[in-house]
């Protein structure tokens, strides 16, 4: 990873070219005015030993000598000059940056993360950056915070440059868990249940996610908040004992609409069919996890499928597999 150059570890104020024209021809005369006095003061120590100090030669000689002197160093200094003013430019060039940013990357594997998404995260650095100096500190920091409000991250995210049109991001993203529906939309949250800033019209969401149903509480007004009420954390909790088995890609919803009522959670498979799976805190009251994946590990293996017959719905949360009619649950 290329590193930052020395020049950019010092936060400066940016200053445009002429200001900086400025500052070296006051720094080249007042150079050549001390130069100047520190000659005239060797000149007068020589001729104190060599004339006498009440002299019209002495004082002439003093004269013509430092006039000399003067005209030497003055044109040494235009003549350095030049040189200056091509540092300056230099200098310049090496600071400028595009008015449309410099181009932002994201570390990481972002293969999850839509195209557009991912413009658009870039487009919010660059547009903080624009135009500013690289070495301009206060810049990245404010691109720091305009990514910490999309509510992708779990924590500040560092930005920082690695070449002068180049900026690397380093954050720790906020996981996407399932899709939580209110109302006309299906909104993307996190393991805890925080509103990430995605969403999409009823039922067009990507296939892979579960749907969670029934949460009777409105959707956070903006991404990074935690979704209120305590229904979508229990649906929540649900979800990992979901992951990692034969039969995981057949679950489409997670059924949370009878919790507000006390009632248990049930699971929607992508063929339409009914589990009813309990609640994670109900303790004693129900078998545990292991027993319900036991059950649906077997009908996998039965039959390659976790449903219940048509219009009939299974209750894991039973030391035997219950079957039942299917009943509705009231929204």
């Amino acid at each position: 990873m290329p590193r930052r150059s020395a020049r950019s570890n010092t936060p400066r104020r940016r200053a445009g070219k002429a200001p900086l024209l400025a500052r070296l021809k006051d720094r080249s005369t007042a150079t050549a005015a001390a130069w100047i006095d520190r000659a005239a003061e060797l000149v007068t120590l020589g001729f104190d030993r060599l004339l006498p100090p009440d002299s019209t030669r002495r004082r002439r000689v003093e004269v013509g000598a430092t006039a000399l002197l003067a005209a030497a160093l003055l044109g040494g200094a235009l003549w350095g000059l030049p040189a200056l003013v091509r540092d300056a430019d230099e200098l310049s060039r090496e600071r400028a940056v595009p008015a449309s940013g410099p181009r932002v990357a994201f570390r990481g594997d972002l293969d999850w993360l839509p195209d557009a998404e991912r413009d658009r995260l870039a487009a919010t650095v660059a547009a903080e950056l624009a135009g500013r100096s690289v070495v301009d500190h206060e810049a990245l920091k404010k691109a720091s915070d305009a990514l910490a409000a999309t509510g992708w991250f779990a924590g500040p995210a560092r930005v920082r440059r690695t070449a002068r049109h180049l900026v690397e991001v380093d954050a720790v993203w906020r996981t996407a868990a399932a899709l939580v529906r209110d109302g006309a939309m299906d909104h993307l949250v996190d393991i805890e249940g925080r509103r990430l800033p995605l969403a999409w019209p009823r039922g067009t969401g990507p296939s892979e996610l579960v749907l969670i149903d029934g949460i009777a509480e409105p959707a956070p007004d903006r991404p990074g908040r935690r979704w209120p009420g305590g229904a979508l954390a229990i649906a929540l909790r649900v979800l990992p004992d979901l992951r990692g088995h034969d039969w995981s890609d057949q679950i489409a919803v997670i059924d949370a609409v009878d919790l507000a009522r006390g009632g248990p959670v049930a699971i929607e498979t992508v063929r339409g069919g009914r589990l009813v799976w309990g609640r994670p805190d109900a303790g004693a009251a129900e078998v545990p996890v292991a027993t319900r994946i036991a059950w649906l590990d077997a009908l996998h293996a039965g039959n390659g499928s976790i449903d219940p017959p048509p219009a009939r719905q299974f209750d894991l949360r039973l030391d035997y597999l219950a079957s039942a009619p299917r009943r509705v649950a009231a929204r």
